[in-house]
C-alpha cells in the first residue's frame, strides 16, 4: 500500500496514489490537506455518441439520426398536384409512372402516393431527364401506399416517377381521359409515362397521353430549421450534478444547445442559465436551478441559411458524483 503520509506530498500526488490503490478518486479539503470527502472516480456518467444507445430516448422535430449525429431530415412536404381519379386499371410489365416538372427551385424530392388500384409493385423511382435513375426504393407496395424518393430538383426541368415490377406483372391503376398539367404551387404533372425504367426492355420508352400509377406527387422542400431531445433515466446513486458537455459540427450554421431540468419527475421542463443556449462543459453543479433531485436533459436546435451546409450534433454527455 502507498504511504500517503509521506513527507513532500502534494494533495494532487496523494490523490494519484490513492486513485491507483484503490480505483477511485476523492475529493480534499486543500488548504489542510485533509481527505474531505469521497467520489467514484472517474464520475460516472451518461453519454449519447451514436445516439443509438439503449440508454437514451432521442425526440426528433424536423431532425433523423444519421452517420452517428444528429442533423436536418430529408425535408418537408409542400404542395401536392394530384391527377385524375382511376377510370380503369390494366395488367402490365411494363415501368408505368408520370411526367413531372417542378415549379419551385431547391427542391429536394417528391413523395408519391400509388393509386388506389395499383399492386403489387417492388420498385418506386424518381429519373431525371435523360433516364437516370435519381433515387429508387425497393419493398413491397400496394395501392395507397406513400414513398419518398429524394435527389437536388430544378425548376423547369423535366423528371420521371413510376414502378416497375422487374419484369412481373403489376396492375396499374389507370385514369384514361387525363386533363393535363395537373398542377401545384411547387410541382406539376405534365403526362403520363410508360417504359421508362431503365431496366425496362420495353423497345418504345415513351410518354404517353394516359395518367398512370401513381396518383399524387407532392414537393419535398429542405428543413431549415429542427430540434432534437436527448433524455437518459434518473441516474442511480446521484449525490450532485457535475458536467454537461457535447460536441458538434456548425458548418458555417447554427447549433444551439440547451440544458433543461424537471422537478416534477420529467412532467414539465424548463431551460436553465435564464433559457439561453450552453456552453461545452457546463457546470450543473454550479447552476443555482439545478440540485440532485432534479431531472436534466438536452435540448438541441439547429437552423441553416443556406440548405447546403449541413450542421450537425454529434455527442453529448452528462456526469454526476455518488
Amino acid at each position: 500500500m502507498a504511504d500517503y503520509n509521506s513527507p513532500g506530498k502534494s494533495t494532487e500526488g496523494v490523490q494519484d496514489d490513492i486513485g491507483q490503490s484503490l480505483g477511485h478518486g476523492l475529493e480534499y479539503d486543500d488548504a489542510g490537506n485533509i481527505i474531505s470527502a469521497t467520489r467514484q472516480g472517474p464520475n460516472p456518467y451518461d453519454a449519447a455518441q451514436t445516439f443509438t444507445e439503449s440508454s437514451v430516448s432521442v425526440t426528433h422535430n424536423g431532425t433523423v439520426v444519421s452517420g452517428g449525429s444528429i442533423k436536418f431530415d430529408s425535408g418537408a412536404v409542400g404542395t401536392t398536384a394530384t391527377r385524375g381519379a382511376d377510370e380503369s386499371t390494366h395488367s402490365t410489365s411494363r415501368s408505368e409512372g408520370l411526367k413531372i416538372n417542378p415549379n419551385a427551385s431547391g427542391l429536394v424530392g417528391v413523395e408519391v402516393t400509388l393509386s388506389s388500384n395499383t399492386g403489387p409493385v417492388q420498385d418506386v423511382f424518381l429519373l431525371d431527364s435523360n433516364e437516370n435513375i435519381l433515387d429508387e426504393k425497393t419493398a413491397e407496395y400496394s395501392g395507397g401506399d406513400t414513398v419518398t424518393l429524394n435527389a437536388d430538383l430544378q425548376s423547369g426541368t423535366n423528371y420521371y416517377v413510376g414502378v416497375y415490377n422487374d419484369g412481373a406483372d403489376q396492375t396499374v391503376g389507370l385514369d384514361g381521359s387525363p386533363n393535363y398539367p395537373y398542377t401545384s404551387s411547387d410541382i406539376d404533372i405534365t403526362d403520363g409515362t410508360y417504359g421508362l425504367h431503365p431496366d425496362d426492355n420495353t423497345s418504345d420508352r415513351v410518354t404517353s397521353i394516359a395518367a398512370y400509377a401513381i396518383s399524387d406527387v407532392s414537393s419535398i422542400t429542405p428543413t431549415t430549421s429542427g430540434s432534437a431531445t436527448l433524455e437518459w433515466p434518473y441516474p442511480t446513486d446521484l449525490y450532485e450534478w457535475d458536467i454537461a458537455t457535447f460536441t458538434r459540427t456548425l458548418d458555417s450554421e447554427t447549433v444551439d444547445v440547451f440544458v433543461a431540468y424537471s422537478t416534477d419527475g420529467g412532467s414539465t421542463w424548463t431551460r436553465t442559465n435564464s433559457g439561453n443556449p450552453i456552453s461545452r462543459n457546463y457546470s450543473l453543479a454550479d447552476d443555482p436551478n439545478i440540485s440532485a433531485d432534479s431531472w436534466v436533459r438536452f435540448e438541441v436546435e439547429l437552423s441553416r441559411q443556406d440548405t447546403s451546409n449541413n450542421p450537425t450534433f454529434d455527442s453529448a454527455f452528462l456526469s454526476w458524483f455518488v
